[in-house]
């Protein structure tokens, strides 16, 4: 017999986002009730985060967030006839 541990998060149990540079690891966190934009540059080490075209990683990182924040919304204001849920991999 196997057993599996699932975890499963809801859209509302997320707090803020946590934006880690790949040059210096410094990280910024961005709590999800404000509205998200991606400083242009690393507040560490000044690495360039955004390469001033507007479909750049930093700005889909925005929208992946403001897309969460409009479900939320949503899902507060309307009851959709179903819910979202996001499975996390569980390291023993």
């Amino acid at each position: 017999m196997t057993a599996e541990h699932l975890t499963l998060l809801l859209p509302s149990d997320l707090r803020s986002m946590r934006i880690v540079c790949a040059k210096c690891h410094g990280s910024l966190s961005i709590r999800l009730n404000e509205t998200v934009r991606v400083p242009n540059d690393c507040p560490v080490c000044g690495q360039a985060w955004k390469d001033g075209q507007s479909s750049g990683s930093a700005t889909a990182a925005e929208n992946l967030v403001n897309s969460l924040k409009s479900w939320l919304s949503i899902e507060h204001e309307k009851k959709p006839p179903f819910s979202l849920q996001f499975e996390i991999v569980n390291t023993p």
